[in-house]
Formats: C-alpha cells, structure tokens, sequence
C-alpha cells in the first residue's frame, strides 16, 4: 500500500502533470538501483568469484544484527544508521592487511567498527581476491592497515566493508532524494512521498509489479534520472490497477520497441509467423491480459 500511495500521486495527478509537463515529472520523481546486501546468494556470489573457502567471508548472524541496519527498518531511520566513512589516507601494501594472529573470540571490537575508516574500493577488491592465497600462506586474521591498527580482525570483516560500501550509496541516493523532496515543499506531490519515507521499508524488492526492483530504487523517483524502462513500466502497471483505464486503453511496456527494432534487424536470419498464424498468440495475449495475473 506503501508504494501504490507513493506511485499513484505521481501518475494519476493529471493536472500536476499537465502544468507541469513530462520534463517536470523527471524533476519531480524517479528511478532505480540495485542489488540487496542480506540476501544469501550476494554473499555466495563474492565467495565463488574470489575463491574463498569455508565460509570465512558470511558475517555470522549473530554479528549482522549489531554492526548492519536492520530490513525492517523504514528510509528514514536507515538514514539514521551510523556507518564508517572510506579512507583518506595513502593505501598500505596488501600484505600489511593480512596477520598470522588469530582474532579475539569476545566481541568487544564490533562497538567501534562504525568509527574505523574503510578501505579504499580498489583496494578491498584486491583484499577478497588475494584472501584464500593468504590463508593458504598462513594468515589468520585482517587488520586495518590503512588505520594503523594492528587488532585482528575475523576474515568477514572484508564482507563487512563491501557491504558498508554498498548501504553508503543507498544512503546516499536516499539522502539526495529527501534533500529534493524537501526543495519541493509544500508541493502535494512531494509531501505525499515524503511522508511515505517514514513507512517504507528501505531493503527488500517491490511487489506486484512486471518488473523486479529493489525498493531503494525508488530514490530516483525523486530526481532528474526518472526515466528508465523499469520505472515506466511500474507507472503503468499502476495505470492499469485503474479499471477504466484498464478497459479503455491497451499500453505496451518500454520493452516493445527495443524488441520491435531486434525483430526487424534479425527478420533475414530467423523464420517469423505470418500475420495469420499469428492470430492465435494475439488472442491468447489478449485473454492473458483480460484475465490478469
């Protein structure tokens, strides 16, 4: 309901729109990110592409409930969430990263890891995909080289600056779309999505919709880069909830044309149905959409 109230303002507000115009509508509200950071399959695929082993890089749960946000939480009060800036400083050598020591069992160190610098990106790269040659080489830990600290830490702390990394980019988009909601004040449109902000849950992927998408990529509902396939095909399904539009009008999605174009530059190469053995895959299409989902 969250989102149908945050969406339906910004297509069924016809005379906002038409005072306003489409290129209105993309300062107004718009579109989409990516990917995740609690889910399973994130963490499987960092293990498969760098090579490490034994499940060293999962953040044990126990963990993830104390150093990351928690799913529940709504936009505004994951913007609240304290997390560790990147590093300004020179990057050491990698091997400076890695430590024979074995870290501490108590976890009196997850209180500060909000506060302690990230490593840089390129370099945390390099970290996960040199981790399982290290281990083999004797380490047992990871230290913060480029903050000096020579505590050692359990290998998924590299998991948790790559996810540090991904939730400061959320942030930040989520904190540009407030700061341009909140230009938009007292805008009716604007106030609603605002408002909605303090209810949606900021992780998670959008339901009822033709399209997946994470719901933090509504953030660029409330900006200039609107205009994507996915976000229009999401104002359409929201089109189509409308049952006299549903009966009155019939709207492909942003995908027809692109798939037009292929048809027509691969039309030499491949055997296409004529008009009339067509016919039946029209109607079949048809009653699909009269029926629904």
């Amino acid at each position: 309901m969250v989102l149908i109230s945050l969406l339906t303002p910004i297509v069924f507000r016809s005379k906002l729109l038409s005072d306003m115009g489409l290129e209105c509508l993309a300062t107004k509200f718009a579109t989409c990110f990516p990917s995740l950071l609690h889910q399973s399959s994130t963490r499987n695929g960092w293990r498969r592409r760098h090579g490490a082993s034994d499940d060293i890089l999962i953040i044990p749960v126990s963990v993830q409930s104390i150093i990351l946000p928690d799913k529940n939480l709504s936009v505004l009060s994951f913007l609240q969430f304290s997390l560790p800036s990147a590093s300004i400083t020179t990057a050491p050598p990698l091997c400076k990263y890695f430590s024979t020591n074995s870290p501490p069992e108590d976890g009196l160190y997850l209180n500060y890891l909000h506060t302690q610098p990230l490593p840089w990106l390129v370099v945390l790269r390099k970290l996960l995909e040199g981790v399982q040659h290290a281990i083999l080489g004797g380490s047992r830990s990871i230290i913060y080289a480029h903050a000096d600290i020579e505590q050692p830490f359990p290998f998924w702390i590299l998991m948790f600056w790559r996810q540090a990394y991904t939730l400061l980019d959320i942030q930040s988009n989520w904190r540009q779309a407030e700061a341009f909601l909140t230009k938009h004040q007292p805008n009716p449109v604007a106030s609603t999505f605002h408002f909605a902000l303090s209810g949606l849950c900021w992780s998670g992927s959008m339901k009822g919709f033709c399209d997946w998408s994470p719901i933090h990529d509504l953030a660029n509902f409330a900006s200039q880069k609107w205009l994507t396939d996915t976000n229009l095909n999401m104002m359409l399904d929201v089109m189509y909830a409308d049952e006299d539009v549903a009966l009155k009008h019939s709207f492909e999605t942003a995908y027809f044309i692109p798939l037009l174009l292929l048809a027509h530059d691969e039309h030499a190469e491949k055997a296409y149905l004529t008009s009339w053995d067509a016919k039946a895959l029209v109607s079949l299409v048809i009653l699909t959409r009269t029926i629904g989902p």
